[in-house]
Parts: structure tokens; C-alpha cells; sequence
């Protein structure tokens, strides 16, 4: 019998998995449409990658919607929406609902964000569960669970705020998954036929 080849692709499971490798840009293309991916080194990649981010505060932002109406110091970009220009984390500003009396819709909850025309502290409604992953290559915003609610058939460990199965039958997504260490886990392939190419060239394979 002839032994499994040791340089295989790591699925973390020991098991191969298909992967792609492009020559050119033109591997990249879906359906001769440009979905933002360049060939680097055989793999397709994002040809604007996301800068990283550097804290907490700028991933509350972006998850809470902050940044979808900018605004200025002391421009009143806020005002008609009786809203309140906030910090994004990076010296530029977006508008935020003021948490008031009434407080915050769900799933939105009352954060400290910082004025962007003082500097001071203010309490707005945004996502308190978003944060900076410095686990994640490059480091990228998360949003931690809160509640088996968000974690589409899983369980939220409220400890860790990550979505956890403790059953075979929790993991759906693909078929055959099992779960392995509190994560799903999911069959690679045996062969380069069970690899479908869904880019216009390159090739497909299972390695």
C-alpha cells in the first residue's frame, strides 16, 4: 500500500483539502466577472486587502454602523438626525444614536464612544460585543455571541464569546461534519474529482 503523502494540504483534521492555484490574474475571474482577486504566488487574493485593525474601538464602530454617515468636528453632519458625531478610532467621525432615556434597540446596547468635537465621553447605542481578533492573520474585527440565539444552531460560550457544537448533528453546514474539540469539523477529498474549480482557470486539486 503505497503511504499518504506527508506534504498534503493541513486541514487541521489530517485530511486533504482542494485548493487552487492560479498562474495569472485572469484565474481569478468568476464567471469572467472581477471579484477582486489578483494571482500572488499561485493564490488568488484579495487585491485591496483590509488594513488591520489596531484595537477594539475602531471593530465597535464598523459593527455598529457608525461609519455610514460620516461626519466632521463641529460640522453638525449629525444634527438633523438628532445624532451625535463620535470617533471612529481613527480621528475620523461617524454619526451615532444617543442611548436617551429610552436606551438602545436591540441588539444594540448602550457603549461609551468619544465625541469627536470635545473629545469627552458619551453613551450611544452600538455593538458591545465587537472587537479587534489578534488571533486572526491579519488581525480583522469579530463579534463575540452573546447567546445560543446568534449562533445559528450552535452554543455560545459566554466565557469566550465564541459558538461552540458538543454534537455531530450541530454541524450542518456541510454534509458529514462531526464535531471535534467543541468546533465543526468537515470531510476533505480523496481525489481531484471531488474538487469543483469555481474560479475561470487555474486549476483544482486535492492535495
Amino acid at each position: 500500500e503505497t503511504p499518504a503523502d506527508d506534504t498534503a494540504a493541513d486541514t487541521g483534521t489530517g485530511e486533504m483539502a482542494c485548493v487552487h492555484s492560479c498562474a495569472e490574474d485572469a484565474d481569478c475571474l468568476a464567471m469572467g466577472t472581477d471579484i477582486g482577486l489578483i494571482c500572488t504566488e499561485t493564490r488568488c487574493v484579495p487585491s485591496d486587502p483590509p488594513d488591520p485593525c489596531a484595537g477594539d474601538a475602531e471593530c465597535v464602530a464598523t459593527f455598529s454602523g457608525w461609519n455610514a454617515i460620516p461626519c466632521t468636528m463641529g460640522g453638525g453632519e449629525c444634527t438633523v438626525l438628532a445624532y451625535v458625531c463620535v470617533d471612529l478610532g481613527d480621528g475620523t467621525g461617524g454619526c451615532a444614536a444617543p442611548a436617551g432615556e429610552t436606551g438602545c434597540t436591540a441588539p444594540f446596547g448602550e457603549v461609551t464612544a468619544t465625541g469627536l468635537d470635545d473629545g469627552a465621553d458619551i453613551q450611544v447605542c452600538g455593538n458591545a460585543n465587537a472587537y479587534c481578533d489578534t488571533d486572526l492573520d491579519p488581525a480583522s474585527c469579530n463579534v463575540r455571541c452573546v447567546d445560543d440565539t446568534t449562533c445559528g444552531g450552535l452554543t455560545c460560550n459566554t466565557d469566550s464569546g465564541v459558538c461552540e457544537c458538543s454534537t455531530d448533528d450541530q454541524c450542518t453546514a456541510l454534509e458529514g461534519g462531526t464535531c471535534v474539540d467543541s468546533a465543526c469539523r468537515y470531510p476533505g477529498c480523496s481525489s481531484d474529482d471531488d474538487c469543483i474549480n469555481p474560479f475561470d482557470g487555474g486549476t483544482y486539486t486535492c492535495q
